[in-house]
């Protein structure tokens, strides 16, 4: 009986481990975080501006703040709100892509409404230009740290 459960647990973990796991690591492909890949604006933080981070959802922000504290070198600050931050001081904001939307099906068993949440990916936008710096991977911790390294480099250069 108890090799029976452990043979079942097994099956189980192997289970976890291809869906969701494995997948995972498929969305989390290597670029490089650098201007030259164009994903950090060529002028980034030439003047030491303050690097507004901006996430809605907790979990990203929870992460970023994290991370930046542990390796970012210049002036950050992690907002919900960063129309009180002008252009001149706060240049950049890097952007995670998180969206709520709401789902309405009509007719049939799953009639009704439902809400949904949706990972886009980090894109810095240049306020004073309008540019957005897009990433083409979808948002994870792994890419945070990429970013903070990339950040960081791009500023010091």
């Amino acid at each position: 009986m108890k090799i029976k459960n452990n043979a079942s647990m097994i099956k189980i973990f192997l289970f976890v481990l291809i869906v969701f796991i494995l997948p995972y690591k498929s969305f989390s492909q290597d670029m490089a975080i650098t201007v030259e890949s164009g994903v950090i604006p060529p002028e980034f933080n030439k003047n030491n501006d303050t690097l507004i981070i901006y996430s809605a959802n907790p979990f990203y922000s929870m992460s970023m703040k994290k991370h930046f504290k542990r390796s970012y070198t210049g002036p950050f600050v992690l907002v919900r709100d960063f129309s009180k931050y002008s252009v001149e001081n706060c240049r950049y904001v890097l952007y995670e892509g998180t969206a709520n939307r709401t789902i309405t099906t009509i007719g049939g068993p799953n009639a009704g409404t439902r809400g949904m949440v949706t990972h886009g990916n980090f894109v810095i936008v240049d306020r004073k230009t309008k540019a957005e710096y897009g990433n083409p991977n979808i948002a994870s911790p792994k890419l945070i740290k990429a970013y903070v390294k990339g950040l960081d480099e791009a500023r010091l250069k």
